[in-house]
C-alpha cells in the first residue's frame, strides 16, 4: 500500500522538541498508538510517526536497499529446466537469457544513478538529525521505515532488528541503505 516513516525516542524527549526543529525541515512527528510495535520497544521509549498529508512513498530513505535487485541477476539452473519442460528450444532460451542480460544492464545503470545521484531528501534528514542532537538533550533517535498494508496504529510490524549508529557516522549512504522494519537508533 504505502510507505510511512516512524521512529522511536526516549520518553523524556518531547514531541515539541522534535517539531520545533522540524519546522525548518518540514518534518514533524506525532505519538503513534500502535500497541504491537510498542510491546517491542523498551519501557522508556515512545513510538512516533512522521506527520504527512498523505504517505511517505517516494522517500529517499532506504532507496538503495529497495533498488538493489541483485537476486534477480542470477539465473538458476532450475529456471532453465522449467523453460525446457515447457517446450522452449535452446534458441528461445538463449534469446531469453540475452534479453534478461540487457534488462539487468539497464537496471544496473538505473541503480548506479540512484546511488550516485543528488539526494535532497537525505540531506534534509541529515541536517535535521544533526540539529536535533546539537540543540536538544536527545541521546537517541530511532528511524523506522515500513511498507504498510493497513493502518499506522493497527499494522502488526515485526521489528527485524535494531542497529545503533553514532551521530558522527550518519552519511547519505547510511540513510540510503536503511532496510525496512529495522529500527536505526542514532545515538550520541
Amino acid at each position: 500500500m504505502c510507505h510511512f516513516i516512524s521512529g522511536v525516542i526516549e520518553s523524556q524527549t518531547t514531541i515539541d522538541d522534535l517539531n520545533k526543529i522540524g519546522l525548518e525541515y518540514e518534518l514533524g512527528f506525532n505519538n503513534c498508538d500502535n500497541d504491537f510495535v510498542k510491546t517491542q520497544l523498551n519501557k522508556t521509549e515512545q513510538y512516533i510517526i512522521k506527520r504527512s498529508k498523505f504517505c511517505d512513498c517516494g522517500t529517499q530513505l532506504g532507496l538503495v536497499s529497495r533498488a538493489d535487485s541483485s537476486d534477480s541477476r542470477r539465473v538458476e539452473k532450475s529456471e532453465i529446466d522449467k523453460l525446457t519442460k515447457k517446450g522452449w528450444t535452446d534458441t528461445k532460451i538463449k534469446r531469453w537469457l540475452t534479453d534478461r542480460g540487457k534488462t539487468i544492464e539497464k537496471d544496473k545503470v538505473k541503480y548506479d544513478n540512484i546511488v550516485n545521484g543528488v539526494h535532497k531528501d537525505i540531506e534534509n534528514w541529515i541536517q535535521y538529525i544533526n540539529q536535533l542532537f546539537n540543540e536538544t538533550k536527545i541521546t537517541h533517535f530511532g528511524l523506522l521505515l515500513h511498507w504498510y498494508s493497513g493502518g499506522v496504529e493497527s499494522e502488526r510490524i515485526k521489528l527485524k532488528d535494531r542497529k545503533k549508529i553514532r551521530i558522527t557516522d550518519i552519511k547519505p549512504d547510511t540513510l540510503l541503505k536503511i532496510e525496512e522494519d529495522v529500527v536505526y537508533d542514532i545515538v550520541r
